[in-house]
């Protein structure tokens, strides 16, 4: 979700995110079968990503990652 007003900006990550075991972004098929890519429940509210008024002063997510490698969960 993407908000702003006459003096802000701001992204949340919204919707339920799985927490995984594997923390890797699903971009390619997973061994479903094996231990390793188990989901280990859902992100609470407060883990997911958001981001206000950041320092670039714009806001992109449109066919990009949302989070970098070193975000506990992506």
């Amino acid at each position: 979700m993407l908000f702003a007003d006459h003096k802000n900006i701001g992204y949340a990550l919204t919707g339920c995110v799985p927490k995984r075991k594997n923390n890797k972004i699903g971009m390619t098929i997973s061994h479903g079968w094996t231990g390793e890519n188990e989901w280990e429940g859902f992100l609470a509210p407060h883990e997911k990503i958001h981001i206000i008024n950041p320092e670039r002063g714009w806001i992109g997510t449109a066919n990009n990652a949302v989070a970098s490698e070193f975000v506990k969960f992506r």
